[in-house]
């Protein structure tokens, strides 16, 4: 049997030569028919001409007026049909995304087919970097209820007994490690690299663009439990992840309009999905307020120390 046509979206801002390699690696499977569609989130003018100068002539690229976000950019990249055949599947994956193995999209694909119930598969992902071991690290996540939301984003309502044990399951703990070369099914998928059939995509009016950034793993995941359908990590799969290319966070900074976002998208999955009232919303606010102010009182409490056992050397 051929292989079904699949459509690679890939989102890229600002980071040119990161997407160029991602592609390169994309390019370099031996999946076939494969088509790469690169959408471009309102980089810099410059930014966007390095890419469109630097992209292989089969790469179709196309371009925002503004930076639409995580969802409704992908969007345009999955609902596109100028110029492309029909794909039977869409991948989607971050530009700091990496393919090291020659067989990893034939292995998702293989892994996806084998339950026609099963809608998207997601691999392993390796965070570049790190000493994390792909195989005891968060790859997936159980679908969330309110309490769930409350809790899994504190990190302090987490480090509690009762938290723990909350977010532990949530983040599938009692699975790991996970086995090499096995097929999990889950609630959901890892947003930096998937692959989900194209017909169901469709059926669902493609990526709910509620949200700009962050929540939206979940929000398929619930969209595709709706919908009794199934996800599945292939741990046959490793991909390599540059954690925080993409939004350009730095280790120990908290970025405010970051943690914005984060919260906008907890609140929205809550009102639509879940049917949360606005008063189970404020506590969700207020809780993430907390969470904000505490850890900029300690990080404050840790640098002065420091900042003071400094020696001035005068020139």
């Amino acid at each position: 049997m051929r292989p079904g046509r699949l459509r690679v979206v890939i989102l890229n801002y600002n980071q040119p030569a990161m997407t160029v390699k991602c592609v390169a690696s994309l390019l370099a499977q031996s999946y076939q028919p494969l088509d790469v569609v690169v959408v471009d989130n309102a980089s810099a003018p410059a930014n966007y001409e390095q890419l469109k100068q630097s992209l292989p002539e089969r790469v179709v690229l196309i371009r925002n007026a503004v930076n639409a976000g995580y969802a409704a950019g992908n969007n345009v990249g999955a609902r596109l049909s100028e110029g492309l055949e029909p794909a039977e599947y869409t991948m989607i994956l971050n530009n700091d995304v990496f393919l090291p193995e020659p067989a990893a999209l034939k292995n998702m694909v293989t892994a996806l087919e084998k339950d026609a119930d099963r809608v998207a598969v997601s691999p392993l992902v390796q965070l570049m970097g790190t000493d994390l071991d792909p195989l005891t690290g968060i790859q997936v996540r159980r679908d969330a209820d309110f309490t769930t939301c409350l809790v899994v984003a504190s990190w302090w309502l987490r480090r509690l007994p009762g938290g723990s044990r909350v977010y532990d399951r949530h983040v599938y703990q009692d699975h790991k490690p996970y086995q090499p070369g096995r097929e999990y099914e889950c609630d959901s998928i890892n947003g930096c690299c998937f692959i989900i059939r194209t017909n169901f995509l469709a059926s669902i009016g493609y990526f709910d663009e509620g949200t700009f950034l962050y929540f939206e793993e979940i929000i398929l995941g619930r969209q595709i439990k709706l919908a009794q359908k199934k996800c599945c990590l292939t741990t046959a799969v490793t991909v390599h992840h540059f954690h925080g290319a993409t939004t350009k966070q730095r280790l120990g900074v908290f970025r405010f309009h970051m943690y914005k976002e984060d919260v906008k998208s907890q609140v929205y999955y809550c009102r639509k999905y879940l049917n949360a009232g606005w008063l189970a919303c404020s506590l969700l606010v207020f809780v993430r307020a907390v969470d904000f102010i505490s850890k900029k009182l300690i990080q404050s409490m840790l640098l002065r120390p420091a900042a003071r056992g400094k020696k001035v050397i005068k020139q």
